[in-house]
């Protein structure tokens, strides 16, 4: 009689097979110790960006938004206005382009351009 469910399921199976390798408790201690990581922002990089955001951009940009990026920012700036604070489309894609630009800076490698760009180019 074939078994079904939970009872086939690896965490349930009893033994090893010969593929399978035994974990050592130094291992499993291993495994389990914590991972700390910092934040990817922080006080002093929120400081910086609403420094920049507050400077008056002189540049002239335009970019091309999709209909949901456009909705999006009309639901973020009423949320803000409901708060009574002001918040316009200019000074949200400010702030997005100054994190980027921060979290550039901080780590080529690993920034959130770099993970996004990889996943693009597959």
């Amino acid at each position: 009689m074939k078994r079904s469910g939970l009872a086939d399921s690896p965490l349930f199976k009893s033994g090893f097979s010969g593929e399978e390798k035994k974990v050592t408790s130094i291992e499993s201690h291993k495994e389990r110790k914590p991972v700390i990581m910092t934040p990817r922002y922080h006080d002093g990089m929120t400081a910086i960006i609403a420094k920049s955001v507050r400077e008056v951009g002189k540049e002239v940009c335009t970019y091309r938004l999709t209909q949901k990026e456009k909705t999006a920012l009309v639901e973020i700036i009423y949320h803000y206005r409901m708060r009574n604070r002001r918040l316009s489309e200019n000074e949200i894609a400010r702030i997005a382009i100054n994190f980027l630009i921060e979290d550039f800076k901080a780590d080529k490698r690993d920034c959130i351009l770099s993970r996004i760009t990889e996943v693009m180019k597959a």
